[in-house]
């Protein structure tokens, strides 16, 4: 089947000039990427779908349905998701465990439908009177939306593992949570071997059901555990190993560029590093993220296209090329537990104040702006974040902790990863699925946190990947003391700027991207902030003073990479605003 990649219903009855900028926004953003687009009508609806070849739908007399997601080679369900079926008079939505397919929602003038945040925007007739700072206060701050809200008070989007059913007439909405993931006891009382065993089985066969049918696997290879998994399940196959190329990004000399390359030598395995031009911040790019994210996602992926760009140079893509990644394989197996530390006293706030993302706008910077100062958004975001996590029901803390995480932080911000990537290439993400998360949720506490389970499995199974250092668990091995040992040495040599003394594997060199594309694009990097559109100053400066604005991206163009990304989420509303009505 062809992929369906975007889509965008709305009722017969609502046909504005605004609807019509809509549809030929997906129609524009087809092109954009070399994709078609196609119409169709059915009941009460009027359906766009962008696709790759010909539109995947089936129909009858009761309803009309289309899947959204990568198709190709694999069941629906093994990988990012919607269902939709539309019918004479409703339309029923279903999505993944994880809601990793966004889906934007409205209902004014009638039923609005997308997974592309800009044509909602645009279909909707949104002004700046429709923009809500109380949602805007938790995307600076934590620079991602935390539940079903978007920078607009009429916008809203599905929460994850549902299915809504939308009326036309009445305008209601059915939710019914779906409660694919369930905890047990499973697996807890399982030693060290016998989980890693079990696990070691389900990676290999999710990783090649996934891709065994593709002609050609990418791999972007870090040194982290997520990709690992896939190069160790990969290498258990002759014949997949020699469709397999992958590539890192980074510094020679850097921990990623380093362990990727002692990788897929110890497995020999095609690789090659990219040294990156760093132009990603130009307006062509820009748009390339505007166009399919809008105000939903701070201005973050551009990389990643350049990246592709950059492998296409590399090597000649084949029609049946797939890229992979290691989405939703981290956070499900108990990634971030240790750095949350939730439990069940503290306010949810805090422990997502931990992430690198939560510390640019801090909270006492944002109760300095006159628009945020004395509302308490500070508590509505605890609000949302506690809608996340109570909603899955039992369990221990530490298991609610993980699908908390998986529900806000990485269905609203890491989900960028895929939903950039798949514009290029079909993208294959084989640990979304429920079943990947179910086995996580029936094991110990102890093999939970901090992927034990995940290192237990390198260990047992692929001692020779788990000697080769990653940065999963703070900068070490798994099971090699000698290379523990050199990176703690090159750690304490690098707050002297000496660690270029010991060889070129330890030298623990850094890589810093953002700052060195913004220098190079200058004023265009920050594109449409400081270009003088007025609608944009007055909107943004309801925000933060435009001189304010001014003074962030001169210390950001200086070296201060905080300042950069405090733009980045103003930067992102800025885009939206040029569609307002």
């Amino acid at each position: 089947m062809n992929r369906n990649i975007a889509f965008l219903i709305h009722s017969k009855k609502y046909v504005t000039k605004s609807m019509e900028r809509a549809e030929q926004h997906l129609k524009q953003l087809a092109q954009r990427f070399g994709y078609s687009s196609e119409k169709l009508e059915h009941g009460e609806y009027v359906i766009h779908l962008i696709c790759e070849g010909e539109a995947t739908y089936q129909k009858d007399d009761v309803c009309l349905f289309f899947p959204v997601g990568n198709l190709g080679n694999h069941p629906l369900e093994k990988d990012r998701f919607l269902k939709v079926s539309v019918g004479e008079d409703k339309v029923e939505v279903i999505n993944d465990y994880a809601g990793t397919v966004p889906v934007f929602y409205a209902n004014r003038n009638g039923l609005l439908l997308s997974n592309i945040e800009p044509a909602a925007v645009l279909a909707t007739e949104t002004t700046a009177q429709d923009i809500s700072y109380e949602n805007v206060f938790g995307f600076m701050r934590y620079m991602h939306f935390i539940w079903e809200e978007t920078a607009y008070q009429h916008i809203k989007t599905m929460d994850p593992d549902s299915k809504y059913t939308f009326f036309n007439n009445s305008g209601s909405i059915e939710k019914l949570y779906l409660k694919s993931i369930e905890v047990s006891e499973k697996y807890a009382t399982l030693s060290d071997k016998e989980v890693a065993a079990l696990l070691n089985d389900l990676n290999n066969k999710l990783v090649i059901s996934a891709l065994e049918s593709y002609d050609q696997i990418i791999l972007p290879l870090s040194s982290g555990y997520d990709s690992r998994m896939i190069l160790a399940a990969l290498s258990t196959r002759p014949d997949l190993k020699e469709k397999l190329y992958c590539f890192t990004y980074g510094s020679i000399g850097s921990v990623e560029v380093e362990a990727g390359r002692r990788l897929t030598a110890e497995l020999g395995v095609k690789w090659d590093f990219i040294d990156l031009p760093l132009l990603f911040l130009g307006r062509g790019t820009l748009e390339d993220i505007d166009q399919v994210f809008g105000a939903s996602l701070h201005m973050h992926g551009m990389y990643q296209l350049e990246f592709f760009r950059e492998i296409k140079k590399r090597i000649s893509i084949h029609p049946n090329a797939c890229l992979t990644s290691g989405f939703m394989t981290g956070v499900p197996a108990g990634q971030h537990n240790s750095l949350l530390a939730i439990d069940g006293n503290q306010p949810l706030t805090q422990g997502m104040d931990k992430f690198s993302q939560s510390k640019y706008w801090t909270n006492e910077e944002l109760e300095q702006l006159n628009v945020f100062k004395g509302q308490d958004y500070l508590n509505k975001a605890e609000q949302r974040f506690r809608q996340a996590f109570d909603r899955f029901e039992g369990g221990s803390i530490t298991q609610k902790a993980v699908i908390f995480d998986v529900w806000s932080r990485q269905r609203n911000f890491v989900g960028y990863y895929p939903r950039t990537l798949e514009w290029v290439i079909p993208t294959v993400s084989p640990h979304m699925t429920k079943e990947y998360a179910q086995f996580f949720m029936s094991l110990s506490k102890r093999h939970l946190d901090d992927r034990l389970a995940v290192e237990l499995m390198f260990k047992y199974h692929h001692p020779a990947l788990s000697k080769i250092v990653s940065n999963s668990n703070g900068l070490r091995s798994i099971n090699n003391l000698f290379e523990n040992g050199m990176f703690f040495v090159s750690r304490v040599l690098r707050k002297f700027r000496l660690n270029k003394l010991l060889p070129q594997s330890y030298s623990n060199n850094g890589f810093e991207f953002n700052l060195p594309a913004l220098r190079h694009s200058g004023e265009e990097s920050i594109y449409p902030l400081l270009s003088n559109n007025k609608m944009v100053d007055d909107v943004i400066g309801s925000i933060i003073d435009k001189t304010s604005v001014e003074k962030l991206y001169q210390k950001a163009i200086k070296g201060d990479i905080v300042s950069y990304e405090k733009l980045i989420t103003l930067q992102a509303i800025a885009f939206s605003v040029l569609r307002f009505k």
